[in-house]
């Protein structure tokens, strides 16, 4: 694979990256809605609850194979889709639902233990509720400074100060290394790299 294939590869998941983080600050005004919602097939602790024969059924409708086995994420599509009618809803439910403490770490350049921790301490359950309540603070927040000093160490050329909270995290995200670490290894397992200067790349 060329450099080029490979960088351009890098670039798409970067944009997709940003479009997800833009679809996050959308759901925010919705927070809580989705985690805390009465399913049917979904348990208080968001497990699926439907059996087998009726999810065999459904993943029909889906372009999954039959014996492809399927990730937490990918069953959320298939489970909401028999909960929730409306198409939008189904992506909302399935993006807080699905949320992973590693993902909140990115976001606020924290190891995932910690972030667990600060969780506990802020009364707040899910990671997304936890992303959503640092989009709300002010950028003068003690909070948001904190994450602003974190974020100097990613040695980036960008005037921090400048940023509010919800930029500043986006910041974080983009080039939080856990992140990027794990685009190294999808990349890795299909036989690519992001290329020495991607990282650099604004």
């Amino acid at each position: 694979m060329t450099k080029f294939t490979s960088n351009l590869l890098f670039i798409l998941a970067m944009i997709s990256a940003i479009n997800v983080v833009a679809q996050e600050e959308s759901e925010q005004e919705e927070l809580g809605k989705w985690l805390h919602h009465n399913y049917e097939y979904l348990d208080n602790d968001h497990k699926i609850t439907a059996t087998s024969a009726q999810f065999d059924l459904w993943k029909k409708d889906f372009q999954f194979k039959a014996d492809e086995p399927l990730n937490y994420a990918d069953s959320l599509t298939v489970v909401l889709a028999q909960e929730l009618k409306n198409p939008a809803d189904q992506r909302g439910a399935r993006l807080q639902l699905s949320y992973s403490w590693e993902r909140a770490s990115w976001y606020l350049l924290k190891d995932v233990n910690e972030v667990k921790e600060l969780a506990r301490e802020k009364s707040l359950a899910y990671p997304f509720e936890l992303v959503s309540f640092y989009r709300s603070l002010d950028r003068d927040h003690e909070l948001i400074e904190q994450l602003a000093d974190r974020a100097k160490s990613l040695d980036r050329d960008e005037d921090l100060e400048k940023l509010n909270a919800k930029e500043l995290m986006k910041h974080a995200f983009r080039y939080s290394p856990g992140r990027l670490a794990r685009v190294d290894e999808i990349l890795a397992s299909r036989g690519q790299t992001r290329g020495s200067d991607d990282h650099d790349d604004n």
